[in-house]
């Protein structure tokens, strides 16, 4: 589930696993998060012939979800390439960004 605390307490688990180059763990933790879903609207419901969506991220603040998702992404794409320092650097900008509001 996708709250305050608990995308945290993920960020922190990444970096935990990175400071331990242990590359599985931190990738599996971010698959786990999921984040992606809050960048992306979901259907809502369907009115008079047209379909409205919610912005899932509007309850987070756009802007900080985008910024925060913008972090993991590069994260997540370091770890592909097995560049912990690159991974490590861009999760804790991503949970500096999530913890500021």
């Amino acid at each position: 589930m996708l709250n305050e605390e608990g995308i945290a307490d993920v960020m922190r688990n990444v970096i935990d696993h990175l400071s331990q180059h242990n590359f599985d763990q931190a990738e599996l933790a971010l698959v786990l998060l999921d984040f992606e879903r809050l960048l992306q609207p979901i259907p809502d419901l369907l009115e008079q012939g047209r379909r409205h969506f919610v912005d899932p991220a509007i309850s987070f603040e756009v802007e900080r979800v985008h910024e925060t998702g913008d972090h993991i992404r590069i994260c997540r794409d370091a770890i592909a390439r097995s560049d912990r320092v690159t991974a490590l650097d861009e999760v804790e900008k991503g949970l500096a960004r999530w913890t500021q509001k």
